[in-house]
């Protein structure tokens, strides 16, 4: 008898159980449908949408469809995003259009990795049913606000952080193997995940080592780790020789030389050139591989004691910023994130074993920390940190979840979760808001211009160096430099020494007729109520 009404109980759990999974996948599904619904019905506003960094990644893109791999090997920009590109630019998809169709694709393999990240923590399906929901705009947001691969690093780290944070980690096969194999496809997508990497995976299988004091679990996490490390290496080898022979020097990345050389307390020139040679025949820009710009000017932080207060400055500055970004994806979030991390020094020292108790919270707090901190040492941005706005969510509801629990809080739930939602919409909504039409007007000039300037020229202009850069991407040329803070002399040399046929003229006041002298007026278009004209250089000095 007990023995019926035993299996009948599991019965109804189990279906329960079904019924669950069932209301979620349902509410994925929805959730998927309306991102890609936002996503189409937006894309006509931000298909302009251009940036220095996206400009890289298609041009590497557009190297590998020419056969230039040499070319191509770039150690400060990371290569899986440009190579999810080249399957669109192949099939003649304009390069804008699809670098926005690729991250809205990634948009929607994040939200499914949400979906199943959610499941590592104990929230109810309400609440995981409004993470969902916020994704919504979030996720357009990352994905329409740059063209970068920080979307895709995001999504890699969210099935890695899937993995390593299952509780069972130590009791699944083959947990260290995908962690090590994710982990180095995360590197090939951001250069700033092999250290990462190397330091986040060993940490956090110490954590799981001290929160499992069996020897049968132990063994098998330093089993996990060895593996993992192995595969991470072994798989990352491969790009990492190709940098090193290309570089002539054993790297893994140029993108530290590169951003410590930018902190440089007394750099030997600006940060953005008058006048430079490109890397290759086919680059856009110096921007195509900054590297052989910065190289030499190498310095250590730890050469001296001013160099270590200057760093130490820096490092300063990055952390107030980094809280400021924290802040404005979700001020509701970040305070309990602080709470957190306040209330798990608390147990560290006085209770320790509840501590253990805790691995969704102790992980995720040590993975922000982790992960904030490393690029506090060198440069921040509001898009590095897209993995630790998709954790805010999920810490932010498992916090909420507890709450509700306490009978306290019964009746004040909603107003809760709106302040929830409301906490996490406003950046994205009033960003996307905000950017409508993006560098269309730059669009439509590069469209008038293409007349005057045939593909493949060597460009300079009088200053507005990011809009000049737009401009030749449009007209599929290159970009040498700007006159502006030259003398109209000097700058008649450079545009001699660099062999610049066309000349972009912004309005900006300079000395014409000496630094024109060998060019002729070609044509004329508009930007922003601004005149902008192209010269010539006229064909007896080009012979």
């Amino acid at each position: 008898m007990f023995s019926e009404r035993q299996n009948q109980i599991e019965q109804v759990m189990l279906k329960q159980r079904k019924q669950l999974i069932y209301q979620s996948q349902f509410y994925l599904c929805a959730v998927i449908v309306l991102y890609t619904a936002a996503g189409a019905v937006l894309l006509p506003y931000y298909r302009y949408q251009i940036n220095p960094d996206g400009i890289s990644y298609i041009s590497i893109a557009d190297k590998y469809l020419a056969g230039n791999y040499y070319d191509a090997i770039n150690g400060y920009w990371s290569p899986l995003f440009s190579w999810l590109l080249i399957p669109w630019l192949y099939f003649k998809i304009d390069p804008l259009l699809a670098v926005k169709i690729l991250n809205l694709l990634i948009g929607i393999v994040a939200i499914t990795a949400m979906y199943s990240f959610t499941f590592k923590y104990q929230v109810s399906q309400q609440i995981r049913c409004i993470i969902l929901f916020v994704l919504i705009p979030v996720t357009t947001y990352f994905s329409y606000d740059q063209i970068t691969p920080d979307l895709l690093t995001a999504v890699l780290l969210l099935f890695y952080l899937d993995v390593l944070f299952d509780v069972q980690y130590p009791l699944k096969r083959y947990s260290g193997a995908l962690c090590g194999i994710i982990g180095s496809i995360t590197y090939l997508s951001k250069y700033y995940c092999f250290l990462f990497f190397l330091i986040h995976f060993p940490i956090m299988n110490a954590l799981h080592y001290v929160r499992n004091p069996s020897p049968v679990y132990r063994k098998s996490i330093l089993r996990h780790l060895c593996i993992g490390l192995a595969l991470f290496l072994i798989i990352s080898s491969p790009w990492i020789y190709a940098l090193s022979h290309k570089y002539n020097k054993v790297l893994f990345s140029t993108a530290g030389t590169v951003n410590l050389a930018n902190l440089h307390p007394n750099p030997p020139h600006s940060q953005l050139p008058n006048f430079r040679d490109t890397p290759d025949s086919y680059a856009y820009s110096l921007w195509d591989d900054p590297y052989y710009d910065r190289y030499n000017v190498s310095w250590n932080p730890f050469e001296s004691l001013d160099y270590m207060k200057h760093w130490s400055r820096i490092f300063i500055v990055h952390v107030c910023q980094t809280l400021k970004i924290f802040i404005s994806f979700s001020f509701f979030s970040f305070l309990l994130f602080a709470g957190g991390i306040i209330y798990c020094a608390y147990l560290l020292f006085l209770k320790p074993e509840k501590l253990i108790a805790m691995p969704e919270i102790v992980f995720s707090l040590a993975t922000i920390l982790l992960y904030s901190a490393g690029y506090c040492l060198i440069h921040v941005e509001e898009r590095f940190f897209m993995v630790v706005c998709f954790l805010f969510m999920i810490l932010g509801g498992y916090v909420l979840n507890k709450i509700f629990q306490n009978h306290l809080f019964k009746r004040g739930n909603n107003a809760i979760l709106i302040l929830f939602v409301l906490s996490f919409s406003i950046l994205p909504i009033n960003h996307l808001i905000k950017n409508v039409n993006s560098d269309k007007e730059i669009y439509l000039l590069g469209a008038a211009l293409k007349r005057y300037v045939p593909p493949h020229s060597r460009i300079a202009t009088t200053g507005y160096w990011y809009e000049s850069l737009y401009l030749t991407f449009h007209l599929q040329s290159t970009i040498y430099g700007a006159t502006e803070h030259l003398q109209a002399d000097v700058a008649k040399r450079e545009l001699d020494k660099y062999g610049i046929n066309y000349f972009i003229d912004w309005g900006v006041p300079e000395d014409r007729p000496l630094l024109l002298s060998g060019f002729t007026e070609t044509g004329r278009g508009t930007y922003n109520d601004r005149t902008v004209t192209v010269y010539k250089r006229k064909v007896a000095e080009s012979q």
